[in-house]
């Protein structure tokens, strides 16, 4: 609870310290007693690789890309009248591989902790939509080197970091034309993932160059050389904007029957073009940084929860291991928050915090 309320303290400054409040406690207490909850609702779509994946992974098999409709469940004051509220994007966990076949105990939008975390938050003032995000890669697959594994995941993680940036294109949208149907503050929005999903705020937070992705060595085949895992050309900008396809015959899954994509496949499409992609802070709760190179000097705040011990997310740079039915998997190279966020730290990016009056925090962790 003290962390918990420690962590509503630092949000209530990022969003709007200097605006003040009109209800005393409103978003660091529980000033609501009741919590309205959303049917899931579908604000975006593109299109997913689990027809192929399915079939590889005990389901129905299929065959190519389909599109899939990603939906948001929010959670809102009773009762609030405010039109102005922060929002939070909430990103459940479950190794990017649904719920039946993930190999951990969640990887839904109605995980418990989702709905405890988005809950407390909600009778605090905040707007908070838990979302979907794409899922689909093959974490038992077996080359003798882990490039395909790699390759899989870093594509999984690549299509969630589309879907995050489009649904904040979406809220933005919401309220420029939409008449703000979910009362918010658009400049007031803090992207939070859980497990795999801080790895999605995390990389959202920090990839934001595709030439962060080119000079990231382990992103990247042996044969062809120094081919990247991703090409934006054909998977699509990191913001999730412009159609693409598998065009080319030369591109590398093409030619790897394992992997089942078609030529001419869709592996991205646009969604709520014309609005940015930013937002105001990044929280992760476990999960890791693809590469700590990605963090550049005025990008996002950054508050990081990590368990030490955490087996398949290290705290500092290590090894990422997957659960999965049979066991941890070893991937890829990956850095935790102990050292992402020494760096946000060390080159300014949260400063901010160090705006808190005097005593703030002191009271706040007395709660």
């Amino acid at each position: 609870m003290q962390i918990f309320t420690k962590l509503c303290c630092f949000l209530m400054l990022i969003s709007f310290w200097n605006q003040g409040a009109s209800q005393e406690g409103r978003y660091t207490k529980e000033v609501f007693s009741k919590v309205n909850v959303s049917a899931q609702i579908a604000v975006q779509s593109n299109f997913t690789v689990m027809p192929w994946v399915g079939g590889l992974l005990g389901g129905m098999p299929g065959g190519g890309s389909t599109r899939q409709p990603l939906r948001a469940q929010f959670y809102t004051p009773d009762g609030d009248t405010k039109t102005d509220r922060p929002l939070i994007i909430y990103l459940h966990t479950g190794n990017f591989i649904p719920f039946a076949f993930n190999g951990s105990c969640g990887g839904t939008v109605r995980d418990s902790s989702n709905v405890e975390i988005a809950t407390r938050l909600a009778k605090m003032g905040y707007v908070v939509a838990i979302v979907e995000y794409r899922q689909g890669w093959l974490p038992t697959i077996d080359d003798g080197n882990g490039l395909l594994k790699r390759y899989t995941l870093i594509q999984a993680a690549y299509r969630g970091v589309q879907d995050i940036n489009t649904y904040i294109r979406y809220f933005r949208k919401s309220v420029a034309v939409l008449s703000n149907p979910h009362g918010i503050d658009p400049d007031k929005i803090t992207v939070w993932g859980q497990g795999t999903g801080g790895y999605l705020s995390l990389a959202t937070g920090f990839l934001n160059q595709y030439s962060e992705i080119t000079n990231t060595p382990g992103g990247k085949w042996i044969f062809p050389p120094n081919v990247p895992m991703i090409i934006e050309g054909q998977n699509g900008t990191i913001t999730g904007e412009g159609p693409t396809t598998f065009s080319s015959a030369m591109y590398l899954p093409s030619a790897i029957p394992q992997l089942g994509f078609k030529i001419g496949d869709t592996l991205s499409v646009e969604n709520h073009a014309g609005y940015s992609s930013e937002y105001a802070l990044t929280v992760n709760t476990g999960g890791a940084l693809g590469e700590s190179s990605w963090i550049t000097k005025g990008e996002t705040p950054l508050i990081s929860f990590h368990v030490k011990s955490d087996a398949f997310a290290p705290c500092k740079t290590g090894i990422l291991r997957v659960p999965t039915l049979r066991g941890p998997e070893p991937v890829v190279e990956v850095s935790g928050s102990c050292d992402v966020a020494t760096i946000v730290d060390r080159i300014g990016n949260n400063d901010v915090f160090k705006t808190i009056p005097a005593g703030k925090i002191h009271s706040m962790q007395k709660m």
